[in-house]
């Protein structure tokens, strides 16, 4: 039986071993023929192809291949996607380096650090080998695998779909091991568990957005070296990569990326010549005017950079002066056994897919990369980059560090001027003043306009660089192409374009105001004129159908002191960009509505409530309650009744300042002090005497009391005053608020028992039992007519001004918007209409689009407007043939259906009239006609 098993056994073992074998050679077979042309000369289709096979290849590996992600660095004027195993750009990818950041501008393939060796193999012969990724051209075996770098898993969230960022704390790595660069051993919380591992220390953000990962070359075991002696499974050359990839959003430093790359040699053995650098892939002009680049270096600037055939076209149909120049520079390289930068020590610019543009070909990439070595530049030609720093030696666990800057500019001048700026900033460790976070901005579609809005966590921004909040204003910008220009340009006095006019301006009612004194390059940054904060704006000057950009930037006011310009926030899509269209509201539409009750207390504040996004209206139900957070000092606390959040906490602004949440806008009016309200404070309208009564605080020593009272004067005596000569007399003080009489004194000059001229009344309050005046009235004669003494009935109203106290509470009630079906079908009936009738060809109402994504008059198109949310239009030739069916389902804030004027089978209409029926259930139906004319 023992003997039967085993070759049962062996048997299944064999045939696991051809399966296994089998299902290898299936995917081998699956790969694309080997194509003939380099990888950027591929249709869509082959590329697609080879990712496809690349992908299933890449998870047979047991590791690192699993754990590459993309992300998106887009923290200031240059947008671009990278990949944790450190290429920045990707063929046929975009953004990939794109600027400026929205425009598609792109400028580049693919670049990725490449870093090299000469080490001896187990056969005693001296060889070279280089680590890199790229995906054109890198280094792979014949099965497809890479040949270099691998992102490590401890420095990823494998729950994240990107690297981690320094804005997600949700892709940063949660496992609390040593090794995670994330990890705090020294945590007192949650909160601080895992904190941003820092250019200096743990919990640092240096930059406006960083990206962060950790890579080595353990996979690239193409030649028989091995760098560990207890593990030979570990290959390449040992190396473990730290990438840092940084921006800042301020102003002198938005068009650049910092890549800080820090080598480490966590092999056994020691490697006495390395060279680092970068290879990559430029295409000045688009992705298709790749042929006519040109290349250059300045080694006393350590940069390398490329741009394009003067006076030459290109993909984007944008004049040359207007297209991007690209530079790398190194602002940090590895150091020689003196301690001294090496800097930038070689530079080639070969032709595209050559012997010397190919980074699978380590000894080439040796040559190429040897010190001194500026050679192999070509111009006017499709070329590709490989510059470096070297040589230096490595001992094991001995790091190194080199970072660069990826740069761009209009022009050399400009993109040397940027490349000093990013020099500058590496020159401060990175610890340059960065601008205000951004506001996250909501914005809300109407009927002709837009409303935006807000929240301030802008003004909560701290600048480690000055140690203080330096938050000073807002800035809103409007555009109508994406983002490409955001107004009238503004240039500097050399001609540079540094930014563009906002359409509105808020800042900070303080001492700082109009031109900042210092300018740069002849501009002066203009701070605001203390106009007060806002968190809203409306836009009224909007077309219907169109649609619109804007983006909410926040600044700061600068260190005059210092000699440090203002820095104003980046503009982030989806954070502080949002973009628009304004439309009709639907047929029968009721905009959602909210109600304030003063339901507990006594205050005289004024709170006041508007919809600002009715959207975000659901019919919840809110109290405002306060508390005392210092002597004298009370904050508001709003709370959704239903599941009792508090929306709002602590809010100190009781004097008219906003608060928005949950789609509302809500101001609080505290009194600023306990006074008389003299507009409603006197004799009630029934009363008789013509005496004129006048209100005053008691002059000594009298109390705000904040409470209403009401003299009241009958026919007989009622009550007897106190203190100074106590008598009866035929009137009552009472504390209407709470209901109570009080004491009072009766200052009778004339002596008559009555109230008469020169009389006065002065109710008491008691303090610590001591007896304090409060509101006194004084009687004088009437401004006109006969003098008529108080009458059995007449009432003197006391009508005080009460701050908010504790004990007052107030609920907030909300209504969402809907549609009123009878309204609906009305409106329905007398409203719907078709805009432009008659459709011109040239018609006005049309937007062109922006010059970059095509040219000519724009999407052709016409709208069906003020129709219900839910409604089925169909377009008919006179003929009665129907041409095209619309599906309109949308909110009740989009009474707007476009039809691009193309039948069902995707043909454009011919000019002539048009039917139209509109079918919207219970609302009704509709026919009407249009015309397309020339």
């Amino acid at each position: 039986m023992k003997i039967l098993c085993s070759i049962l056994k062996r048997v299944f073992s064999t045939f696991a071993i051809i399966l296994l074998m089998g299902f290898f050679t299936m995917l081998l077979a699956q790969q694309p023929l080997k194509n003939d042309k380099p990888m950027k000369y591929w249709t869509q289709e082959e590329f697609e192809q080879w990712e496809q096979w690349n992908h299933k290849m890449q998870l047979l590996k047991p590791s690192g291949p699993s754990d590459r992600r993309e992300g998106v660095m887009d923290g200031n004027k240059i947008r671009t996607v990278f990949y944790n195993y450190g290429s920045v750009g990707r063929p046929n990818t975009e953004p990939s380096i794109e600027w400026p950041k929205e425009s598609t501008h792109g400028y580049a393939y693919e670049f990725g650090p490449i870093i090299g060796a000469q080490v001896v193999d187990v056969r005693g012969d001296t060889i070279a080998i280089f680590s890199e990724a790229l995906i054109d051209g890198g280094d792979r075996s014949p099965a497809g695998k890479v040949w270099g770098w691998q992102p490590l898993p401890y420095s990823l969230n494998s729950n994240a779909s990107t690297p981690a960022m320094s804005d997600d704390a949700d892709t940063w790595p949660q496992n609390q091991i040593p090794e995670n660069p994330f990890y705090n051993p020294n945590a007192t919380s949650d909160k601080d568990r895992f904190l941003w591992p820092g250019v200096d220390t743990l919990g640092q953000v240096s930059g406006d957005l960083e990206a962060y990962w950790i890579m080595d070359d353990r996979d690239n075991d193409e030649f028989e070296y091995y760098p560990f002696i207890e593990d030979s499974s570990r290959r390449g050359l040992g190396l473990e990569l730290r990438c840092r990839l940084m921006q800042f959003a301020a102003t002198p430093a938005e068009d650049v990326i910092f890549y800080i790359i820090e080598i480490k040699n966590v092999s056994d053995k020691r490697l006495d010549k390395v060279v680092a650098g970068m290879f990559g892939d430029p295409h000045i002009g688009g992705p298709g005017d790749f042929a006519d680049d040109y290349a250059g270096f300045d080694r006393d600037l350590n940069m390398v950079y490329c741009w394009d055939k003067e006076g030459s076209g290109n993909d984007y149909g944008i004049p040359w002066e207007d297209l991007g120049w690209l530079g790398f520079k190194f602002l940090e390289s590895p150091k020689d056994s003196l301690g001294n930068e090496l800097g930038l020590t070689s530079m080639s610019a070969p032709l595209y897919a050559s012997t010397g543009g190919s980074p699978s070909l380590d000894d080439v990439m040796w040559q190429k990369l040897t010190p001194g070595e500026f050679s192999d530049i070509a111009q006017e030609s499709d070329n590709v980059f490989l510059f470096g720093s070297g040589y230096f030696s490595m001992d094991p666990g001995e790091t190194q560090r080199f970072s660069i800057a990826i740069v761009m500019g209009k022009g050399f001048e400009d993109l040397r001027a940027n490349a000093l700026v990013a020099q500058e900033i590496y020159n401060l460790n990175y610890k340059f003043t960065k601008s205000p976070d951004p506001p996250n901005v909501t914005a809300v579609p109407g009927d002709g306009k837009v409303t935006l809005y807000w929240d301030t966590s802008s003004e909560e921004s701290y600048d480690d660089f000055f140690g203080a909040k330096d938050f000073e204003g807002y800035k809103i910008y409007k555009s109508t192409d994406k983002g490409q220009t955001w107004g009238p340009v503004i240039t500097n006095a050399y001609g540079r374009e540094i930014g563009f006019k906002p359409l509105a301006q808020y800042d900070l009612d303080n001492d700082v105001e109009g031109l900042f004194p210092i300018d740069k390059d002849g501009v002066k940054f203009y701070l605001g004129k203390n106009t007060g904060l806002v968190h809203t704006f409306v836009d009224e000057n909007v077309i219907n159908g169109v649609t619109y950009y804007y983006a909410v930037t926040a600044y700061d006011s600068g260190y005059v002191s210092k000699q440090v310009q203002p820095v104003e926030s980046g503009i982030f899509e989806g954070r502080n960009m949002v973009s628009v269209m304004p439309t009709p509201r639907v047929s029968g539409y009721e905009n959602a509505k909210v109600a304030i009750e003063h339901s507990e207390g006594l205050s005289t504040g004024r709170i006041t409530a508007q919809v600002l996004d009715p959207r975000k209206i659901s019919g919840e139900k809110y109290t405002i309650s306060f508390e005392e957070e210092a002597p004298g000092k009370l904050v508001a606390n709003i709370i959704n009744t239903a599941n009792q959040d508090t929306v709002v906490k602590q809010y100190d602004e009781l004097e008219g300042f906003p608060v928005i949440f949950d789609g509302l806008q809500l101001s609080i009016f505290d009194e600023p002090t306990i006074t008389i309200i003299d507009s409603i404070t006197g004799w009630s309208a029934e009363s008789q005497s013509t005496l004129n009564p006048v209100v005053s605080l008691y002059p000594s020593g009298g109390v705000r009391i904040p409470r209403d009272l009401e003299i009241r004067f009958y026919d007989t005596i009622v009550d007897t005053s106190v203190l100074v000569n106590p008598k009866p007399v035929n009137f009552e003080v009472w504390n209407i608020n709470e209901n109570e009489k009080m004491d009072f004194i009766f200052f009778d000059k004339t002596n008559n028992d009555t109230v008469d001229l020169r009389d006065r009344i002065v109710p008491i309050t008691y303090v610590n039992n001591s007896p304090k005046g409060t509101w006194q009235t004084e009687f004088f004669a009437p401004l006109s007519g006969d003098t008529i003494l108080p009458q059995p009935g007449d009432i003197i109203r006391i009508n005080i001004a009460k701050p908010l106290e504790t004990t007052d509470q107030y609920l907030i009630n909300t209504q969402p918007h809907q549609v009123e079906v009878e309204k609906a079908k009305n409106e329905f009936m007398e409203k719907v209409m078709v805009v432009p009738n008659p459709y011109v060809v040239s018609s006005s109402y049309e937007v062109p689009p922006p010059s970059v994504f095509s040219v000519g008059r724009g999407e052709r198109r016409i709208f069906f407007m003020n129709i219900p949310p839910k409604c089925t239009i169909r377009i008919y030739t006179t003929n009665g043939e129907l041409i095209r069916t619309l599906e309109h389902e949308d909110t009740f804030l989009n009474g707007t259906e476009p039809w691009d004027l193309l039948t069902e089978e995707g043909l454009e209409v011919s000019y002539g009239v048009y039917v139209y029926h509109i079918d919207a259930g219970e609302y009704g139906e509709k026919v009407g006609k249009f015309a397309i004319i020339k």
